[in-house]
């Protein structure tokens, strides 16, 4: 997916994630004891978010009926099945669904391409990526939108691939390239100038990027290498989703080395030589040719995905 349908996908599904939290909080009561209710008004919009239209039988089926059970919905793709998401009203925790019986559901032998199976009571949503045998779960109530909006792109991202828009009627037929060629030709950047972090690569003598953007859009100026660390860490300290409790960060191939800790030194005793003190929380400052990958670790660590924090070289 190239980068201005992920930012647009991620957008969008955002907008969506804030209306389903107000809809949630005033309509709770309504909501709560009926299923259908709960469908409708909570799950049934976040999949239309995610670009599956649930009136649509070639795209989602409701009840379907396959040979380990009937799960509430099944998402198709070329008819082919990709997702079973298992529903519950409001009311019902996640905890209380019976996830024997959600995991049965990816033992049908028939679906071959089945790639996720999600159970959600509108709110609290658990997905399994069956490929990667991964599982996420996040809390529209109590959880920003945007970050929400990164772990459903990061987790479903074949289903946005696939109700990815073709070009309109009214695009160029003689254009030698697709966007994403010309972004690929472009060094991996759109005709603004974001790439994604994942896609930067420090050459010897090479100009840091100009700015830093992370899900929440929040953008950051940058005019050294170790600013974009720097800036890393204290989106996260700012945010909240690095606190004391969470220190230390170790290194991921050296352990007994920090990135970051509440007081400058390492477990050999070791004062960080180079530092910085961004709230009650030291930073180590780390050799700048390796700066974009340990940010990029940093933001794993944090449960964001590095596709999803863009970078631009554009001075202007």
């Amino acid at each position: 997916m190239n980068i201005n349908v992920l930012r647009q996908a991620q957008d969008r599904i955002a907008e969506t994630i804030k209306a389903l939290k107000k809809t949630r909080t005033e309509h709770e009561d309504y909501l709560k004891p009926i299923e259908t209710r709960t469908r409708q008004l909570l799950i049934d919009p976040m999949l239309e978010a995610l670009g599956w239209d649930v009136r649509n039988p070639a795209q989602v089926h409701l009840e379907y009926k396959g040979t380990s059970g009937k799960p509430d919905y099944a998402l198709f793709s070329h008819g082919n099945v990709v997702a079973l998401i298992e529903a519950k009203k409001l009311e019902i925790p996640l905890a209380r669904i019976k996830v024997e019986q959600v995991i049965k559901y990816a033992r049908d032998r028939a679906l071959t391409s089945l790639k996720y199976v999600v159970w959600t009571n509108g709110d609290h949503w658990q997905i399994w990526s069956i490929e990667e045998d991964q599982e996420e779960s996040f809390q529209l109530s109590n959880t920003q939108e945007y970050e929400c909006a990164a772990k459903v792109i990061q987790l479903l991202h074949s289903a946005l691939e696939v109700q990815e828009v073709s070009p309109t009627p009214d695009s160029s037929s003689t254009a030698p390239r697709s966007r994403q060629e010309a972004v690929e030709s472009n060094g991996g950047q759109d005709r603004d100038g974001w790439m994604p972090l994942t896609s930067l690569k420090k050459a010897k003598g090479q100009q840091p990027p100009a700015y830093i953007k992370f899900p929440d859009s929040s953008t950051k100026s940058i005019k050294k290498w170790t600013e974009m660390w720097v800036s890393v860490a204290e989106h996260f300290i700012e945010t909240g989703k690095i606190s004391a409790k969470d220190c230390p960060v170790r290194r991921k191939k050296n352990p007994e080395y920090y990135l970051l800790h509440t007081k400058p030194f390492h477990s050999t005793g070791a004062e960080f030589l180079r530092k910085k003190e961004i709230g009650k929380l030291w930073l180590h400052l780390k050799n700048v040719q390796n700066v974009p990958n340990y940010c990029c670790y940093l933001l794993e660590e944090c449960g964001i995905d590095p596709s999803t924090v863009l970078v631009s070289t554009n001075q202007s």
